[in-house]
C-alpha cells in the first residue's frame, strides 16, 4: 500500500497529471473557504446580545474551519468525480499502458455514485461534528475510521467500474473490504493534512486505481 502511494505522489512529475492536481487544489480551496464561510455565517449572531455575539463570533471563526474540514470529504466527494478519469488515464499511460480502452460509464451510475457518497458523508460529518468540536482528538479518530469506509467504497469502485462490470466491481470490493478500508483511511488521513488536502481528490483518485489493479491481481 506504501508502493501505491508513493507511486501516486510521483505521478506528480507527470505534466497532465499536475495540471488535474492543480485544477483539484483550486477548486478544493474555493470549497473550503466557502464551507467555512457558510460554517461561520451559520455560528454567528446566535444570540442577539452584543458581548456574546462578539465572543461567538471568535468561537464561531475556530468552529467554522472545523466545521470545513469535517464537511470537506463530501464537497471532495464531487471533485473525485470531476478528475477521475483525466487522473486515471494518466496514471493508466505511465503505468499500465496495455489495459486499452476503459468501460465507458454512464452518467447515470456516475450521478448515482456521487450523490450517493455526498449525502453518506454529509450525514455521517454533521454527526461528528460535535464531537470534533468537544472532543478533538477521538473526532479525528472516528473521522479517519469514518471516512475511510466511505472513501475506500467510493474512490475502490469508481475506479474499478473502468474495467468491470458493476456487480463484479463490488464483489471485489467486498472480497478485499479491510483492504480497501484501510486504503480509504489513508484518503481520509490525506484530506486532514494542511496544503495536501486540497489535492486529495486528485492523488487519492491515482492511490486507488493503483490499489484496484493490484488487488484484481491477486
Amino acid at each position: 500500500m506504501i508502493s501505491d502511494l508513493l507511486k501516486a505522489f510521483a505521478q506528480l512529475s507527470d505534466r497532465r497529471f499536475r495540471r488535474v492536481v492543480l485544477l483539484s487544489c483550486l477548486l478544493a480551496a474555493l470549497l473550503l473557504a466557502l464551507l467555512a464561510a457558510g460554517a461561520g455565517w451559520a455560528l454567528g449572531g446566535l444570540t442577539g446580545i452584543g458581548w456574546l455575539d462578539i465572543a461567538a463570533g471568535l468561537a464561531g471563526g475556530v468552529a467554522a474551519f472545523a466545521a470545513a474540514a469535517m464537511l470537506f470529504p463530501a464537497a471532495a466527494a464531487a471533485l473525485q468525480g470531476l478528475f477521475l478519469e483525466s487522473a486515471a488515464r494518466a496514471v493508466e499511460a505511465r503505468h499500465y499502458p496495455n489495459l486499452g480502452a476503459p468501460n465507458a460509464q454512464g452518467w447515470g451510475e456516475t450521478l448515482r455514485q456521487t450523490l450517493f457518497f455526498v449525502g453518506a458523508a454529509l450525514g455521517l460529518n454533521l454527526l461528528l461534528l460535535p464531537v470534533w468540536l468537544f472532543m478533538p482528538p477521538l473526532g479525528l479518530l472516528l473521522f479517519w475510521l469514518g471516512n475511510g469506509w466511505l472513501c475506500g467504497r467510493e474512490y475502490f469502485e469508481a475506479a474499478a467500474l473502468r474495467r468491470l462490470d458493476p456487480e463484479a466491481a463490488r464483489a471485489l470490493r467486498r472480497r478485499y473490504r479491510y483492504r480497501i478500508w484501510l486504503a480509504g483511511i489513508v484518503v481520509a488521513w490525506l484530506m486532514t493534512v494542511p496544503f495536501v488536502n486540497l489535492a486529495a481528490p486528485a492523488i487519492g483518485t491515482a492511490f486507488m486505481l493503483h490499489r484496484f489493479e493490484r488487488l484484481r491481481r491477486l
